[in-house]
């Protein structure tokens, strides 16, 4: 190629929109090899190096990065790297806050979350909206989540605790017993539509994931409720499909892969604890810690939503939970 033809290749990139960011994206990755990695040299996020990326190879009609696909919801990789590899957290990037693009959701469009619960969520959004670079309510599909994980979970106990149940039923709590028998009442093409529906549950996520950083949402349906309680019967009144169903909020994502953390957030009406659910993509679990450190400091900031030292004193006069009437009853 002469000099000419290298010119003209250079001015047709500029004129198609190369950007400074881009060619610096490049540079940092050929120095690290990951895009997480080459994100957090840059001091940007994960998905917008990703989105940089994507914009390069659109722009040059080429590969440049290669990378196993996320729509596999049975990758155990991904840019090259497993998700868990403990060097990776040694020491987590700063991130931007104000360079995020956040989702947030009460609900994510089927789980029950209680009024209590929704109206705290909403003042802790409120508080926590203007250090994002933008924040929207808006969530996947998730309406084949209960299906999705009904079916799952029940197998699961099936094998785990079905030869305890029946050999002795009474070293086994009405819960688990009743997940067994769920599980035994499900047959193969059951399993089989709940593995296929779980595969396009995880693509819809991914594609969200192209257009935001993290999502947000309560980290439970329910403000916290007495401990003799097995589980809440209903929610605000309607009565909850199954004792798991008040956890809805937090299979929505799991079901996906998707890593999330969840955050002390003020207190609710009740006067009781809140937490905040951080969700990102599948195996951004070093960006989700990241943004999760990176809110704990804001939230340390705001007097309504800070966290409140217990009263250790009263604590430690109380007597054991283990001498209360009730303890390890079923009952």
């Amino acid at each position: 190629m002469d000099q000419g033809e290298r010119t003209g290749t250079r001015d047709d990139f500029i004129r198609r929109g190369l950007r400074f960011s881009q060619l610096r994206l490049l540079v940092a990755l050929k120095e690290t090899g990951q895009v997480s990695a080459a994100a957090a040299q840059l001091a940007i996020t994960q998905p917008a190096a990703s989105r940089l990326m994507a914009e390069l190879e659109r722009l040059s009609e080429a590969r440049l990065y290669a990378r196993p696909g996320r729509d596999d919801p049975f990758a155990v990789e991904a840019e090259g790297r497993m998700a868990w590899d403990p060097a990776g957290f040694a020491a987590l990037p700063r991130v931007d806050l104000s360079a995020l693009k956040v989702a947030a959701t009460e609900d994510f469009g089927f789980a029950p979350t209680e009024s209590t619960v929704r109206g705290q969520f909403r003042k802790a959004v409120g508080q926590l909206a203007p250090a994002f670079g933008a924040l929207e309510e808006t969530a996947p599909d998730c309406r084949a989540a209960d299906r999705i994980f009904g079916v799952l979970r029940g197998i699961s106990f099936l094998g785990v605790h079905a030869e305890l149940l029946d050999r002795a039923p009474e070293h086994v709590g009405p819960n688990v017993r009743d997940n067994v028998e769920e599980g035994r009442s499900y047959s193969g093409e059951d399993v089989a539509k709940a593995l296929i529906a779980q595969g396009d549950y995880h693509r819809r996520w991914e594609a969200f994931f192209g257009s935001w950083d993290v999502l947000v949402s309560p980290a439970i349906t329910v403000s916290p409720r007495p401990w003799r309680e097995l589980y809440p019967t209903q929610i605000d009144g309607v009565p909850t499909k199954t004792y798991y169903h008040w956890l809805a909020l937090a299979y929505a994502t799991t079901i996906a892969g998707l890593p999330s953390i969840s955050i002390p957030c003020g207190h609710d009406a009740n006067g009781l604890p809140f937490g905040l659910q951080i969700v990102g993509r599948r195996h951004a679990d070093r960006q989700v810690l990241a943004v999760a450190a990176e809110l704990e400091a804001v939230i340390a900031g705001l007097p309504d939503l800070a966290p409140r030292r217990p009263d250790l004193e009263a604590l430690r006069a109380a007597p054991p939970i283990s001498q209360a009437e009730g303890f390890l009853s079923f009952d």
